[in-house]
């Protein structure tokens, strides 16, 4: 019988390891029940202990709350810095304890030996405390860095919610070589994970150290790098689609279930809790399930591969596996409570999330601000009077925009510190008198449609937003070089008759203070980036205007609670906005005022599918409802 083309005599065909993976994972009881607790104590036990931790070192190292403007002195200081490496040493121990335990699970499995949930701990964390040889404390940041990037789905998730602020972006995005270089280091991270792949097999089961096993994970897999990662690509692939197919089936029969068995519309609240829990039980499972999926396609491939070069596997007896005995009653006990407890601890933290309906409970809506970022800049030039024309026609409820001084004392609206970005002119705002700036455009870098567009004043901005009724987010910059900036401000809102329609905003809190000693009538903001703590009561701060990535439904309460209002930037993906909309924050600052004018507008969001709910429950029969609810999930 020929081979599969590009197959060696000794490799796995995809059929034999699909279904050798499946018949290893179906068969673990003592697997499930290692994954299981150990997700657990993560979630109920290490996850506090580090919160606290982190609230230790934040008041060890005289502060008390962390923001943009103190965590340099944070991570100066001895506290922060020895939580940091503690942080990130912990969790290094924790997956590799995880995986290390998998491994040699799997590796045992393959030759007729099951280990319980207790073996495998013991065989993770005996691998696990190698770490601390000096020859392996670089599998720290392979651990960290490269690993995850052998799970080609959280690949996916990593693009989908990691976040870098806008000013690192920026930045990169203006510098051509430095965006490259990003480039060129992703790329090599992704290599490097393929090529050391297996180092985590030749680790934990043939006991060499990181270097070793780096090596060793490169010459393994000499020639047949390209067929590694298609195999590891198909199996995780098969695993997302199996998951979401039955997932939908699953939610598909609660739905028509609910329908037939419980009357009127208690079937669809019924349905509808029966959902949220749904999602909190199938997000453990997929917690449970992930690594160890991940971890024997990789033993598979190692024992494959090993196969090929004809090299003589590990026997079970040189890798000294911890023996158990059958289990005493009052052990098994134990290990029930011990579960009991954790779980306690878990919904301690998971009832309240579920209450509040993060996982699926359909809410009530509400209707924060829509804040157009630097005028309605997806259509137009940033900080134009194009920009702010267009964002009111598209009915923003408020403009953010960005002031400067110039030379010459002058207020324009510019948001770097330099023109050379929007106006080609590689001159510092300080540098610069307002009738140079009367010669500059800032149109043509967006498109040649709004060449000419000039440079506004604040002055131009106020008098707009007085005429048509709209509110500013005034924001702040700082070069340092300011003279009387807060008081100009302040004399020139008061003189538009803008005083109960402008709030001033800064990443600088000496800038707020200021604004308040010239004008205590005015409303301020506090710009982070980062925020963690007791920041509420910041005395000269009326609000806080968070990035996205920060904002939490504990911190709009808090933040409420203490009477102060949270804006919410950058948000412009459609689901973002709808989440922040159900966290009732106060406002939300983006870049496609179109659409967020919509979806916050759409009292409908929720509303509309709740009436489709009773439409479903209550108004037809349960075929009709069938054939519909497919209907509906096949054409979507």
């Amino acid at each position: 019988m020929s081979l599969p083309k590009g197959k060696r005599p000794g490799e796995l065909s995809v059929r034999t390891f699909f279904r050798e993976n499946i018949r290893l994972l179906k068969g673990g009881r003592g697997l499930l029940r290692f994954e299981l607790l150990y997700k657990l104590a993560a979630v109920g036990v290490l996850v506090p202990t580090a919160l606290a931790l982190l609230n230790l070192s934040i008041r060890m190292a005289g502060l008390t709350y962390l923001t943009d403007d103190n965590l340099g002195r944070y991570f100066s200081h001895p506290a922060g810095i020895l939580f940091a490496v503690g942080l990130c040493v912990g969790w290094g121990l924790y997956n590799l304890v995880e995986l290390s335990g998998l491994t040699l699970y799997f590796y045992a499995a393959g030759q007729g030996r099951r280990m319980a949930a207790r073996q495998i701990f013991t065989a993770g964390f005996r691998c696990a405390v190698r770490l601390f040889r000096p020859r392996n404390l670089w599998m720290l940041p392979f651990l960290l860095a490269v690993v995850p990037l052998t799970i080609f789905p959280l690949i996916l998730v990593y693009a989908a919610t990691v976040q870098v602020p806008e000013v690192v972006t920026r930045y990169i995005q203006e510098r051509w070589w430095l965006l490259l270089l990003v480039l060129a280091a992703l790329f090599l991270l992704f290599f490097l994970s393929l090529r050391w792949v297996f180092s985590l097999c030749f680790f934990s089961i043939e006991g060499e150290s990181f270097s070793q096993a780096r090596r060793s994970s490169a010459e393994l897999q000499k020639g047949r790098m390209p067929r590694v990662c298609g195999m590891l690509l198909l199996w995780q692939g098969a695993l997302l689609a199996g998951g979401l197919l039955c997932y939908l089936v699953f939610l598909g029969a609660a739905l028509l279930l609910s329908k037939a068995f419980v009357p009127g519309t208690m079937g669809m609240f019924f349905f509808i809790d029966l959902f949220q829990w749904c999602n909190l039980g199938l997000l453990l499972l997929g917690l449970c399930v992930a690594m160890p999926a991940c971890s024997i396609a990789i033993c598979q491939l190692y024992l494959s591969l090993k196969r090929v070069r004809k090299e003589r596997a590990v026997p079970l007896r040189a890798l000294s596996l911890p023996r158990g005995r059958a289990l005493e009653s009052r052990v098994k006990w134990g290990i029930g409570l011990t579960l009991l407890a954790l779980s306690v601890l878990n919904v301690g933290y998971i009832f309240p999330s579920v209450s509040r309906g993060d996982f699926g409970m359909l809410e009530g809506f509400s209707t924060p601000l829509v804040i157009a970022h630097r005028g309605d800049s997806k259509g137009a030039p940033e900080n134009t009077m194009a920009a702010f024309r267009l964002a009111l026609e598209n009915d923003a409820d408020m403009i953010e925009l960005d002031v400067q001084q110039l030379a010459d004392g002058s207020l324009i609206l510019l948001h770097d510190s330099s023109f050379r970005r929007t106006a080609g002119v590689s001159r510092n705002v300080w540098e610069v008198t307002l009738p140079e700036v009367q010669e500059m455009e800032v149109g043509s870098w967006y498109s040649a449609d709004y060449a000419g567009e000039p440079v506004p004043t604040f002055e131009e901005a106020l008098a707009f937003a007085r005429e048509n009724g709209l509110r500013l987010n005034v924001e702040l910059k700082s070069t340092g070089r300011e003279q009387g900036l807060e008081e100009q401000v302040a004399v020139l809102i008061r003189e538009y008759g803008m005083t109960d329609s402008c709030v001033i905003t800064s990443q600088q809190y000496r800038l707020l203070k200021g604004i308040k000693e010239a004008d205590p009538d005015l409303v301020t903001g506090y710009i982070l980036s980062v925020a963690y703590g007791a920041f509420y009561d910041l005395e000269y701060a009326d609000l806080f205007s968070i990035r996205n990535d920060f904002v939490t439904e504990s911190m709009v309460r808090s933040l409420h609670d203490n009477g102060k209002r949270l804006y919410v930037w950058t948000v412009n993906d459609d689901a973002d906005i709808e989440r922040f909309a159900d966290m009732h924050v106060d406002g939300i600052i983006t870049d496609n005022v179109d659409l967020a004018r919509r979806l916050v507008d759409a009292p409908a969001t929720n509303d509309k599918l709740l009436d489709a709910f009773e439409r479903f429950f209550t108004g037809d029969s349960f075929s009709q409802s069938a054939k519909r609810f497919w209907k509906f999930m096949f054409r979507r």
